[in-house]
């Protein structure tokens, strides 16, 4: 436009690869002219451009961290779970090894739908969950002196997966009415193992449960398929079951030298 001219002024705006999945970008524009000037600004949200969220403990995670990436990986697995709470976007949780704590005096809450997934190295070529070493790359969520390090509650379609979770003072992994699936972890040095309540359903397997103070797995008024497990050395009962909501199985698991 030349000055005394009027009409409207079109910008196309390009996304960079930084901007968060599902945040907010704010667009400044200022027309100047040896008469005056003119500034406005508008907000536009982020489509939902990545599914899958990084999260690596060695990670810069400084400006430009977005979570989209192993590069811009986020440093917390809180960062992950509050930016899908926020805004959405993210059905996967890849977190790399190290280890993990919540915030004081709260848990990893878990996310309806949501998948939490460890055991990656944190490099560019893992692409898919099949590139992770859950032996080699030890991924662990501890409870950071709470009563619970992972909690699901009133959720549905929930997963944790190649994981270590420790620390709890009551249980690693509480589940109140919810469905949840526990698969490849290790859940030890806590005081119980997993607590079932409240009509929930879990499917449990490949998984270790040992060494706790308590019961490995406590249920009351669920049920729960458990296979491929082994479950041993806690010191209360392997499974104690103080009432189910429905029929519950076991196959090909070992329950072994629990004092209980």
């Amino acid at each position: 436009l030349n000055p005394g001219d009027y009409g409207t002024v079109y910008f196309t705006i390009k996304i960079m690869d930084t901007a968060t999945p599902g945040g907010e970008v704010i667009t400044i524009a200022k027309l100047s002219s040896e008469k005056g000037w003119v500034r406005d600004s508008d907000a536009a949200q982020v489509c939902c451009w990545c599914d899958t969220v990084y999260v690596d403990a060695a990670a810069y995670g400084g400006f430009g961290s977005n979570g989209a990436s192993w590069h811009g990986a986020y440093k917390k697995l809180t960062q992950a779970l509050e930016r899908i709470t926020a805004t959405g976007c993210g059905d996967e949780i890849w977190v790399a090894k190290g280890t993990y704590y919540p915030n004081q005096g709260s848990s990893f809450e878990m996310i309806e739908g949501v998948g939490i997934y460890g055991g990656f190295a944190g490099e560019p070529e893992e692409t898919t969950l099949a590139a992770r070493d859950i032996l080699k790359n030890k991924t662990r969520l501890n409870a950071n002196g709470g009563s619970y390090a992972v909690t699901a509650e009133n959720i549905e379609n929930a997963v944790l997966d190649g994981v270590t979770v420790t620390g709890a003072q009551s249980a690693a992994v509480r589940v109140i009415s919810s469905d949840a699936a526990i698969s490849s972890c290790v859940i030890a040095g806590n005081a119980d193992g997993i607590e079932l309540a409240g009509g929930s359903e879990l499917m449990l397997s490949k998984s270790l449960i040992s060494d706790n103070g308590n019961d490995g797995v406590n249920v009351s008024y669920s049920k729960f398929g458990i296979s491929l497990t082994m479950l041993r050395s806690n010191l209360g009962s392997g499974i104690k079951v103080n009432s189910l909501s429905a029929a519950s199985a076991i196959n090909d698991s070992i329950i072994a030298a629990n004092i209980g």
